[in-house]
């Protein structure tokens, strides 16, 4: 949903609120037509950052921020065996999600206070997360919690539309932090995370009004 462009004429100031409001934190039926639009423009996103991952057979897996979670098909194909595990801090995804579990006996799903992860140290091979970044509350600390549960030479990557790009859409306002490639290697600093590298990326999108654009995009790949 983050290249959903919209024309400035006919969007009041109020409805670039209401969907700011909705990508934070999708509520309502609302809530379930943005999941699904941000399911389809972010899929480009959501699959490249699995990509990177690398997952391999019997890996235990956690997304934050899942979303409706239509693409978990796409992540049980990438290994066997896999143990996926979903938060998220919206209620209304969360209940979406668990609809995805009837195609599989290898997926759990979590609601959470967008802080502290409800899992136990050192639980995962593998973390993901897409597009949430802009939404964390206490990002050095919510970096050290993805530190903690994540495992020894476990991965976490990180994607993320570029600071550039973000700030040319009338709905990104107060709610969002934006980031780049500097400015994100600066958070990171004085955390327990250090970056393995750093994948730029770029994209054609599509408006609502039909007018073409370049999605600017970063996935950052952590090791403990």
């Amino acid at each position: 949903m983050i290249n959903y462009i919209f024309k400035m004429k006919e969007t009041t100031t109020h409805d670039l609120l209401k969907i700011e409001q909705q990508l934070s934190n999708p509520k309502g039926i609302e809530g379930i037509q943005m999941g699904e639009k941000m399911h389809e423009r972010n899929f480009s996103m959501t699959k490249a950052s699995f990509d990177t991952l690398n997952l391999v057979n019997d890996d235990h897996v956690l997304e934050i921020g899942h979303g409706n979670c239509s693409h978990l098909e796409y992540v049980f194909s990438l290994a066997e065996n896999i143990t996926y595990h979903g938060i998220e801090i919206s209620e209304t995804m969360y209940l979406e999600a668990k609809k995805q579990q009837k195609n599989t006996n290898s997926s759990y799903f979590k609601l959470y206070d967008g802080i502290i992860i409800p899992y136990a140290s050192n639980s995962f091979d593998k973390i993901a997360t897409i597009n949430t970044i802009y939404f964390w509350r206490k990002p050095k600390l919510f970096l050290n919690e993805i530190s903690r549960v994540l495992r020894l030479n476990g991965t976490c990557s990180i994607c993320f539309a570029d600071k550039s790009f973000m700030e040319k859409l009338p709905f990104v306002k107060e709610k969002f932090t934006l980031y780049n490639k500097d400015s994100f290697e600066q958070l990171i600093l004085n955390t327990d995370l250090h970056i393995a590298s750093i994948h730029e990326k770029k994209e054609e999108a599509i408006s609502k009004t039909g007018d073409k654009l370049e999605r600017k995009y970063n996935i950052v790949i952590l090791k403990k």
